[in-house]
């Protein structure tokens, strides 16, 4: 039955088509507009996106009608369509479906939800459910939880207890990173006696950039703790490891700079702190450090329509800058542009800094 469900749905018109657009979005280059590639018509996406809708209602192999959705969802993003209307579409196929669909493509679902930074966390939370059943879990899911900033601590504890003794050496960074995004303080007890158990793999571990982040932050926990602050940690934090950082001033940062120079706010733009971060707005005076961040910043949670959740990233990078003695101020775009004409934004600066 679903071997001819499948049959059925490769010689639909629908999947030609789709298939078409995939092979075309996949040859096109932006950069380049000479005849030797295809000419790609940005709103024939949403057509082929109309068209995926109405073959939902149709008898089809579910997997494989999930996965055209998904691609095409990926080329709207690739092409800056907007995809949060498609996104939640999607989603809701998702969640009618999700006790029929395979883990490859709920797997590929988490995926797109951790390249778009669009979250939806009651369909996160069955799909986690359905993987866990089947025992599907793996690393990379817990990944995405910290930098999609899932805080569902049954689903997080869940993950780390499956995951927790099958951590390989070279996730051990990644590992780490999710456990200081996800765990909150009033669990920092938690996350010690997780990282004690871990610190012997430390001891003999490359470090990396990521690596001394992670202990860094740590550092200041165990010390709040009044913890001993253990040896594989510290020969992290004084690690000798530098980066290239290389950053272009965006164009609500080149406005802050007018408005911080109309005030007469001494900074250093582009500053690099430790060769661990570069950071928008150094203000040395009073050792503050101002983030400017604009939409690719922050996860979009479908459900509450909000915005200004910082991708785990971005909340870590905080992390570590206060764990050196920085004061972080992260300015979001919205809030910038919700305050109208110059006195009120200088009256937003003034409150941050």
């Amino acid at each position: 039955m679903l071997s001819m469900l499948r049959s059925i749905f490769h010689q639909s018109t629908f999947y030609k088509d789709a298939q078409n657009l995939i092979s075309m979005s996949n040859r096109f280059k932006p950069s380049l507009y000479n005849d030797e590639h295809p000419k790609l018509d940005p709103f024939s996406t949403n057509e082929i996106w109309l068209n995926w809708l109405k073959a939902c209602e149709d008898e089809t192999d579910i997997n494989e009608h999930l996965s055209v959705g998904i691609q095409i969802i990926g080329i709207q993003q690739k092409f800056d369509r907007s995809i949060k209307k498609s996104y939640k579409q999607l989603s809701n196929y998702v969640q009618n479906n999700v006790d029929c669909l395979s883990a490859q493509q709920l797997n590929k679902y988490l995926e797109l939800a951790n390249t778009t930074y669009l979250n939806e966390q009651d369909i996160l939370g069955k799909i986690y459910d359905k993987l866990a059943k089947e025992k599907q879990h793996n690393f990379k899911q817990l990944v995405m939880c910290a930098n999609l900033q899932c805080h569902d601590m049954e689903l997080v504890s869940s993950l780390i207890d499956q995951l927790h003794n099958s951590i390989e050496s070279q996730e051990l960074g990644q590992y780490l990173y999710a456990l200081l995004v996800l765990i909150p303080n009033e669990q920092s007890s938690i996350l010690i006696n997780l990282v004690d158990s871990k610190l012997k793999d430390l001891e003999y571990i490359e470090p990396t950039i990521q690596l001394k982040q992670v202990a860094l932050v740590l550092k200041q926990l165990y010390a709040y703790k009044n913890r001993d602050i253990p040896k594989a940690l510290h020969n992290l934090c004084t690690s000798k490891i530098s980066i290239t950082m290389r950053g272009q001033p965006s164009l609500i940062q080149k406005e802050i700079q007018i408005l911080l120079n109309m005030v007469k706010i001494n900074y250093i733009q582009e500053y690099q702190v430790q060769d661990l971060y570069q950071v928008d707005f150094y203000l040395g005076d009073e050792k503050k450090i101002l983030e400017i961040n604009g939409p690719h910043h922050y996860v979009y949670d479908i459900e509450t329509k909000n915005p200004v959740i910082l991708k785990g990233r971005d909340f870590f990078k905080s992390m570590v800058l206060q764990s050196l003695g920085y004061k972080v101020q992260n300015l979001c775009y919205k809030d910038f542009y919700n305050a109208k004409g110059v006195t009120k934004k200088l009256q937003l600066l003034k409150e941050l800094i």
